[in-house]
């Protein structure tokens, strides 16, 4: 409980109810939350994606969850093209029945 007290606050832990289970899974999400914002991959995102790329969805899908995989951040949740959205900012475009993520500025 110490150590959640440090990763989170006090406030943290109230508004989880003291539930040891609910802590944790705060905890392991803010560490994906550095993990993803970190140097490393920010950079690994950087030398792969440009600004004013157009890609298909399945594509981003697929590179963010290499990304994750290959470096081992521990994210729970669904990998989906949006998270592309901690980088850049970004529009989805549809053409021909196809989505697309269109890539806008740098966000980091």
């Amino acid at each position: 409980m110490v150590d959640a007290y440090y990763a989170l606050g006090a406030a943290e832990i109230e508004r989880h109810n003291y539930n040891m289970n609910a802590i944790g899974k705060q905890i392991q999400e803010n560490e994906s939350q550095q993990l993803l914002t970190s140097e490393k991959v920010c950079g690994e995102v950087y030398a792969q994606l440009k600004t004013g790329d157009k890609l298909p969805v399945c594509v981003v899908n697929r590179f963010m969850n290499d990304l994750i995989m290959r470096l081992g951040i521990p994210y729970r949740k669904k990998v989906t093209a949006k998270m592309i959205g901690i980088y850049f900012e970004y529009r989805e475009v549809r053409t021909n029945k196809q989505r697309f993520i269109e890539l806008g500025k740098r966000i980091i």
